[in-house]
């Protein structure tokens, strides 16, 4: 056997037995938990180069000065990993600067809790074990370096995107019964649902103009803007010129949708009654609005109109 085989066998045998032991540490009555009783209202995620701060405003979870929308099930995740740490050893009492950066915790990110004046211990997150499945930290001003279960850097990241809720809508197409679009030219027109369940069809809201509509084909289109995402925030300082807009109503349930699509670049410019802030979609995404009622006539229903 060569040199090369025997060591890379080394390495697993090594690798299988640190496995084998955290999975021990993990399952062992030894394990125990840091619970916080701290219930944030802020939280301040950083490292060595950038930050991420959070805070709640009228009961809702923000980013930063911009208070743009966050995945509520992000930071959750995020609250109840804090709240829950398990450790499984400790591992050092060590802080020399060797002993922080085998760790991790030279430079780790550094998570800040608090609820109004009241702040939790921070949380100092290092680098996860081999097996990739814990994580070692500490709490700043303690001397104890922690295994502790789960690799807490998945929760804790250091990057607005990771927690920024890019979702404007969704609904079901179930729901929708009317779909209304205005464009910038003039031209105006919307459909209207008819019949239950199986006998669902679409006609044209217009009662004086009774086309004969290719309901499938609108199904198909509507199935396609039951869900929309911004590609990005813009700037407060983007002029949005509304004469310019396309304006799509969505009639859904209890709800309605507002949207405002305006050419921007190589996509579309937005506003919605769904959110304070002006943002952008793709091109793609914003042609798919850019329809007429002409798009969904049927065969027959295109000879009607001739006669």
């Amino acid at each position: 056997m060569s040199k090369k085989k025997i060591a890379l066998l080394c390495t697993i045998c090594a690798l299988s037995v640190i496995y084998i032991l955290q999975l021990a540490l993990s399952n062992s009555g030894k394990a125990k938990k840091i619970v916080s009783k701290v219930e944030p209202d802020s939280i301040r995620i950083e490292n060595i180069s950038e930050s991420v701060d959070l805070h709640k405003e009228n009961d809702e979870w923000v980013i930063g000065n911009e208070k743009l929308p966050v995945k509520e099930d992000s930071v959750k995740n995020m609250i109840n990993a804090y709240k829950n740490i398990r450790v499984l050893d400790t591992v050092s009492k060590d802080t020399s600067e060797a002993t922080l950066s085998r760790y991790g915790l030279l430079n780790p990110v550094r998570v800040t809790f608090a609820a109004g004046n009241k702040k939790a211990p921070v949380l100092l997150v290092g680098k996860a074990s081999m097996t990739g499945s814990q994580t070692y930290i500490k709490f700043e001003g303690k001397k104890e370096i922690y295994l502790c279960a789960a690799n807490l850097n998945t929760y804790f990241p250091v990057n607005k995107n990771d927690f920024v809720d890019y979702v404007i809508y969704k609904t079901n197409i179930s729901e929708v019964f009317k779909i209304a679009i205005q464009h910038s030219n003039g031209n105006e027109w919307a459909i209207e649902k008819t019949g239950e369940m199986a006998q669902v069809m679409w006609k044209n809201a217009d009662n004086t103009n009774p086309v004969e509509l290719d309901s499938a084909k609108i199904n198909e289109w509507i199935s396609s803007i039951t869900i929309l995402e911004a590609k990005d925030w813009a700037d407060e300082s983007v002029d949005y010129i509304h004469e310019n807009s396309t304006i799509v109503t969505i009639n859904a349930a209890q709800d309605v949708i507002k949207i405002e699509i305006n050419p921007y670049k190589n996509g579309y410019l937005c506003t919605s009654n769904k959110t304070p802030y002006l943002f952008t979609i793709s091109k793609e995404d914003g042609d798919r609005f850019m329809k007429n009622l002409n798009d969904f006539v049927s065969e027959s229903g295109a000879q009607i109109m001739v006669e």
